[in-house]
């Protein structure tokens, strides 16, 4: 009966998708979650925590962890928008690409390659942290760059 348990919540849970990312998202995720638990926060995660495109054009998914759907307050988050972190297929295996604040972004289609069209600190783009820096993230043949 623990047996039959067992594969039904294995089964459950690969349907969810909790066991179909790679290990390394597998392992991010575990970490960001850590990170949360070990400031007082809950951790939970909102729809769109994790997301997939095609960064590279292999016809592989590639992962995004967005850290703003993430409950870890100013953990993961400040004035310079909220982490997104993007490993991207290598392989059998994924790598990661992108680790970086942004304030917002959406995944938008280029040909055969997904890129994002994403919104940076100030900053970023030599200014005062206020103004608007307006870059895209794509794949460069060796990882994500924001230009």
């Amino acid at each position: 009966m623990r047996l039959a348990c067992v594969a039904i919540s294995l089964a459950m849970m690969t349907a969810s998708g909790a066991l179909a990312q790679p290990a390394a998202v597998r392992e991010q995720m575990r970490e960001d979650r850590l990170d949360c638990k070990q400031t007082g926060y809950s951790a939970h995660t909102q729809k769109g925590y994790l997301r997939s495109a095609d960064f590279n054009g292999d016809g592989k998914p590639d992962y995004i962890l967005d850290n703003e759907k993430l409950d870890c307050g100013t953990v993961k988050c400040g004035s310079a928008g909220c982490t997104i972190v993007i490993f991207v297929s290598a392989g059998k295996n994924h790598r990661l690409a992108f680790d970086d604040n942004v304030r917002t972004w959406k995944i938008v289609r280029r040909g055969k390659r997904d890129i994002i069209e994403a919104n940076f600190h100030g900053s970023y783009c030599g200014r005062a942290g206020s103004y608007d820096c307006r870059k895209t993230i794509s794949w460069n043949g060796l990882t994500m760059t924001a230009q």
